[in-house]
């Protein structure tokens, strides 16, 4: 006979307090045999949501520590065996937050915590490592990377945005150093771009500039990389810098020549009146 979730998640047993917060509660239901999962692990599991709408369990691969799935259930899994089913509730901060989700199977309000029932069916790779890994297969990787950390970006979750483009970024430099993969540089320039507009978004323009030096020099032709990198010379008023970096651009891509122009305009227009800003002041010492 099988006991409905929503049954074993509201008996009276006690729930353990794994992380000694009260953020994560497990309650074991059917005990593993197996090790349990660390940090780039490929682990396999079956997922079921109480009290949401068409919360069937659903069966999901993916590797830990990339924050593919949820805070709450990423860590939920480091505690668990294969083999091993368990109950457990996670506080808001940790699964969907002020934010919630909205999707069509499911719907989760802003901070409500979750109550799930994991089971860890199996270890299916131990230790991932992508330095290693065939180019097609890391390519995989890195759009399963791109398209979380838009998600987290999308709402708004930057440090979760950013963990997944560090340790991507980490990964794509190690493997770019020695001989570049064409195709891993466009990687590489995506995920800087995308990184150096988090940190835009936070205000930090210095490090903004920095890596979108790197993504634009990663790939040259990275039009979004390229369009970053003028916004955020432009926040920081190094007009003449803009300028050098768009009249390199017009030469290589005459694709974009007409906007590059019209953009060039615009920063000659800054940069002089910054130049008699400066006659200026230097004719009032002068006097």
């Amino acid at each position: 006979m099988v006991v409905p979730l929503e049954h074993i998640a509201d008996a009276a047993e006690s729930y353990e307090d794994i992380v000694g917060t009260g953020a994560l509660l497990k309650k074991v239901i059917k005990n593993g045999n197996g090790g349990r999962p660390m940090d780039n692990d490929v682990i396999k599991i079956s997922l079921d949501y109480y009290g949401l709408k068409d919360s069937s369990p659903n069966e999901m691969t993916f590797i830990l520590g990339y924050l593919l799935n949820i805070e709450g259930i990423e860590l939920a899994c480091k505690f668990m065996e294969v083999g091993e089913e368990a109950i457990f509730k996670i506080k808001s901060h940790l699964a969907y937050g002020e934010s919630g989700l909205s999707l069509d199977s499911c719907n989760i309000p802003p901070y409500h915590d979750l109550i799930v029932k994991i089971s860890l069916v199996s270890i299916q790779e131990r230790q991932k490592v992508f330095l290693h890994s065939p180019v097609n297969e890391l390519l995989v990787y890195c759009q399963k990377f791109r398209s979380r950390g838009k998600f987290y970006f999308e709402r708004n979750e930057l440090d979760r945005a950013m963990f997944i483009y560090n340790k991507v970024l980490n990964i794509l430099g190690n493997r770019s150093s020695d001989k570049p993969d064409a195709n891993l540089l466009v990687e590489l320039s995506i995920f800087q771009n995308n990184l150096a507009t988090c940190h835009f978004k936070l205000n930090d323009l210095k490090k903004a500039l920095e890596i979108s030096t790197a993504a634009v020099f990663s790939n040259p032709k990275n039009i979004g990389a390229m369009y970053k990198h003028l916004i955020i010379l432009e926040s920081l008023k190094r007009y003449d810098e803009g300028i050098s970096f768009i009249q390199e651009r017009i030469v290589n891509l005459p694709s974009e020549k007409d906007l590059l122009e019209r953009k060039l305009c615009k920063f000659m227009a800054y940069q002089k009146e910054v130049d008699d800003s400066e006659r200026e002041v230097f004719k009032k010492m002068m006097q």
